[in-house]
């Protein structure tokens, strides 16, 4: 699981509106803009205005990072006029929280410090210690955890100063970057010290949080009584507190250690004694299976592929090769859509994290006692300060959990029609009459897969597919789907193309080099290839409510399948209609009438070279 953030600082002096300020510190978004924006004309060029313009900044960041940068650049320049040095340092860390918003981490760190230098020297030590904590994360996720533990220290050693407050969270987030770093035992000993505190507090969530962190370093140090101990209570805290995503988690962590045990060949373990081998994947089994049905529910596709991963290693130990191959597609199919980069680590984790603590500042009885809450409000009496309830650099990943999830969306459905479906909740079939369709189909995929294990065969298929993919992408033909060992795409749809033929001849040519090399270099490991193409019209929607495809139908279809299925290995079959839009970009080898599975005689040509 993740680490814990720290506050976005936020602060509100409206005079003379101390009545409607615990109706701002209760909304979010655009509701509390809007509200800002109607008490900006009331408000004179002064500290208020500036404490409101620095306010529409900060609640900008994550709706508009653009237009934030434009109010918190205008409380900045009337801060620098008026000399309200409270004011700049507020208007310099809004405008970070802006800058971190637009992956512009430079600019970030930079109005950080200036933030720092001036909150230093006014003596605002709660401050100072918060925007130690937003400069520590981002050095943490740029992966300068020296960094990032010095902060983190220089904020605990103010917290502590001041009483101790916020201290559980610091040290929880110093115990986490050692986790990161593989320390074990330096993690522990802060994980144990911030669960200390949570305890004294009466934390719930943050209770949780240690002892489900702790459970993942005792799995990791095959301590694995210790871990399901650990994990199981953290469960249980969990689901009494509705936490789901949280819960989630930890089912998951809870199956992957009995997956560890079931895996240790040393088997010196008592906790291994405890459970014969096959149990002990049964449990791992179950907790995985629940994991995946929780984050299917909740929506958490992040975690859900490490799941698929997890079960086809189970499968496979079982020897239930069949449901392991199975669950390696699912795995081999979010994987490249959820993780493709190393930047997305660790997003569900954040999400749990913010769920956790919202819970928490629910749960609290006196706000005004509270110096240091993260995500909450604190609310004064006579001069209202509002430190805003986010997370700063959390909301920030959650937002770039949502655009990967949007990206999976895209390599699910076309752009235009994932905007119709997010927008109206449903997409309207629609019929394209010029369009081009390719087929394609691996020649022995029985005999090549009777070769590898099911592991190797999925990862065979998945390189293939993937360089397919990337050649679709080159040529902007949409892929349809992959069926067993066919692939299925389409140029032309959703938006016009008058190249469409022409564009998915050349991907056709660059498909059978790219398996002709394949072919070189691996021999008899990997798959000889049919390709069919053909021209014509078809209908394309959304199929299924769960699941759901988007798909193509019509005899243009079933005449481009029927192209593939008479085309020869390593050759591209195209018919009478694609031949008469490419025949003079191509030449092409009349192969005569042939017989055609419930089409009869059709006319059928191989592609040759481009045409000079």
């Amino acid at each position: 699981m993740k680490k814990i953030f720290c506050l976005a600082l936020v602060i509100l002096s409206i005079e003379c509106h101390i009545g409607t300020m615990s109706i701002y510190a209760q909304k979010e978004g655009q509701v509390i803009i809007d509200s800002l924006m109607n008490e900006l004309p009331k408000a004179k060029k002064d500290t208020n205005h500036v404490n409101i313009l620095t306010a529409i900044c900060f609640y900008y960041y994550e709706i508009n990072p653009t237009l934030g940068l434009k109010y918190g650049k205008e409380a900045l320049e009337l801060a620098e006029s008026i000399h309200y040095e409270n004011g700049k340092a507020h208007a310099y860390g809004n405008l970070a929280c802006n800058y971190l918003n637009l992956s512009d981490y430079p600019n970030a760190l930079k109005l950080w410090t200036k933030s720092l230098e001036i909150h230093e020297k006014l003596g605002k030590s709660q401050e100072v210690a918060t925007t130690f904590l937003n400069m520590a994360n981002v050095y943490e996720s740029q992966g300068d955890y020296s960094k990032a533990l010095e902060l983190n220290f220089n904020a605990l050693n103010m917290f502590e100063k001041n009483g101790g407050k916020g201290s559980a969270v610091v040290i929880g987030n110093i115990g986490y970057i050692y986790f990161t770093m593989n320390d074990n035992v330096k993690a522990l000993e802060y994980y144990h010290r911030s669960l200390e505190l949570y305890q004294k507090e009466g934390r719930k969530s943050g209770i949780a949080a240690m002892l489900g962190y702790m459970g993942e370093v005792y799995g990791r140090q095959s301590e694995y009584s210790k871990a399901i101990e650990y994990l199981i209570n953290a469960r249980n805290m969990n689901r009494e507190l509705g936490i789901k995503l949280v819960e989630a988690y930890n089912i998951k962590t809870i199956g992957s250690v009995y997956l560890q045990i079931a895996k240790d060949t040393v088997q010196k373990n008592s906790a291994y004694i405890l459970f014969n081998k096959k149990n002990t994947l049964a449990r791992a089994n179950a907790y995985i299976d629940t994991a995946i049905i929780r984050f299917r529910e909740i929506g958490e596709l992040n975690t859900l592929f490490r799941c698929y991963q997890q079960l086809s290693e189970i499968k496979e130990l079982l020897g239930e090769h069949t449901a392991a191959l199975e669950s390696y597609k699912k795995y081999s199919n979010l994987k490249d859509s959820v993780f493709n980069n190393e930047k997305s680590k660790g997003i569900s984790q954040t999400q749990i994290k913010y769920e956790q603590d919202k819970l928490d500042i629910q749960n609290q009885n006196e706000l005004q006692e509270q110096k240091i809450i993260r995500n909450g409000f604190i609310v004064g009496f006579s001069i209202v300060l509002l430190f805003a309830g986010v997370f700063l650099v959390q909301r920030n990943r959650i937002k770039k959990g949502k655009h990967q999830s949007d990206e999976l969306l895209l390599n699910i459905l076309p752009a235009e029609v994932a905007d119709e479906l997010k927008n109206k909740g449903s997409a309207s079939a629609k019929q394209f009459d010029n369009v081009t369709v390719l087929f394609t189909d691996f020649i022995s995929f029985t005999t090549v897969s009777e070769q590898l294990t099911p592991q190797e065969l999925v990862d065979e298929l998945h390189s293939c597919f993937k360089g397919f993919d990337e050649i679709m992408e080159k040529y902007g033909i949409e892929k349809i789907k992959t069926i067993g060992d066919a692939y299925l795409a389409v140029c032309g749809l959703p938006q016009p193309n008058e190249k469409h033929a022409e564009n998915v001849v050349y991907a056709a040519i660059e498909i059978k080099e790219f398996m002709e090399n394949r072919r070189q270099t691996l021999g008899e490991k990997t798959f000889g290839i049919r390709i069919g193409l053909n021209s014509g019209s078809v209908v394309a929607g959304i199929v299924g409510v769960k699941k759901f495809a988007y798909d193509i139908w019509g005899d243009t279809v079933n005449t481009a399948a029927r192209m593939e299925q008479n085309s020869e290995a390593g050759k591209i079959n195209i018919s009478e209609a694609t031949y008469k839009i490419v025949k003079d970009k191509f030449s092409c080898e009349y192969r005569g009438e042939i017989d055609a599975k419930n089409k009869g005689m059709m006319k059928m040509y191989f592609v040759g070279k481009e045409r000079n």
